[in-house]
């Protein structure tokens, strides 16, 4: 080979390394691949087509070694598009959708894989008595979150006019539990479930006392003997019970009162329907023997007295 040759190969050889270095410092995929803009290294240009990432799940996610700063993958179990705002040797995982980036497993920046009882699995658990038509106090439910990014939650569950809610901040990863705390009446008696507003969601279940039974219960309990528990069931209270108990008169409330608790043995803990439907008779023809000895009773008598000896028994 000459001397001329060579020198031609060289700059043959020169020219194809710069056009091809050129051809990888910036490239673009799509529609109009002749304009470039200027400040990205790769563009996607399509209007029929858009951008797929690379999708997996939180569990395939966490297993990736090392990921990047700014590496982006979509999470099929939250699901969402995310992003490592973190490092590779602590990676913090928060979804690019929604301006806040709110993590759907949590409502916050945490982010959760299950709720559950103890161990993250299962149900959760409610603590305290819930009755129907009453105002409830002192409930709370104590679910358990596996929780596999640090970060802020908020929860809450609604359901037969009660509502569970709490929020705060994982601060350690794992199987960590936390408490709501209801609010609201129930509107109906019997087994309830909430869920949580959450994906993955948890849920619990109680049972929701109904009114009559409530009353039920208190008249057995104020029936006892010695008589250490006041008699405070009112007839707005006694009107609830189910079957109905007929007959109960506004009036006659003390005297419903001082029956059960002169009378404990008449009465079983919860009592029953048919127990304080008799109380009802019984004060109720008590009460109407004193009104007609009152009214007998007159001054200059006018009202002869009738009452019988079988009525006297009845007070």
């Amino acid at each position: 080979m000459t001397k001329k040759s060579l020198i031609k190969g060289i700059m043959l050889f020169l020219s194809v390394f710069i056009l091809t270095v050129g051809g990888y410092a910036q490239q673009k995929i799509g529609n109009n691949k002749t304009t470039n803009d200027t400040s990205a290294l790769l563009e996607l240009e399509s209007t029929t087509k858009g951008f797929l990432s690379p999708r997996m799940t939180t569990a395939q996610r966490n297993a990736i070694a090392n990921p990047a700063t700014g590496l982006i993958i979509y999470n099929t179990s939250v699901p969402c598009l995310q992003i490592n705002d973190g490092t590779p040797a602590a990676p913090v995982w928060a979804c690019m959708s929604g301006a806040t980036s709110t993590n759907p497993s949590s409502n916050g920046t945490s982010e959760v894989s299950a709720f559950g009882g103890v161990g993250c699995t299962g149900s959760a658990s409610i603590s305290g008595t819930m009755t129907q038509g009453a105002v409830v106090s002192g409930v709370t439910m104590t679910i358990f979150a596996n929780v596999t990014q640090l970060g802020s939650w908020s929860l809450s569950s609604v359901a037969n006019g009660v509502t569970f809610s709490g929020s705060g901040i994982f601060t350690t990863t794992g199987c960590q539990s936390i408490t709501l705390v209801a609010n609201g009446t129930p509107t109906a008696s019997g087994a309830t479930t909430w869920n949580t507003n959450t994906n993955p969601s948890g849920s619990a279940t109680a049972n929701i006392v109904s009114l009559s039974n409530s009353v039920l219960a208190q008249i057995g309990n104020e029936g006892d003997s010695p008589n250490v528990i006041p008699s405070v069931v009112t007839v707005a209270q006694i009107n609830t019970i189910s079957p109905a108990v007929t007959g109960a008169v506004l009036a006659n409330q003390a005297a419903y009162q001082a029956y059960i608790d002169a009378n404990p043995t008449l009465f079983a803990s919860p009592a029953t329907p048919a127990e304080v439907q008799a109380m009802v008779n019984a004060v109720n023809a008590s009460q109407s023997v004193l009104a007609q000895i009152g009214a007998e009773g007159d001054a200059p008598n006018t009202v002869p007295s009738v009452v019988t000896v079988a009525q006297i028994n009845t007070i």
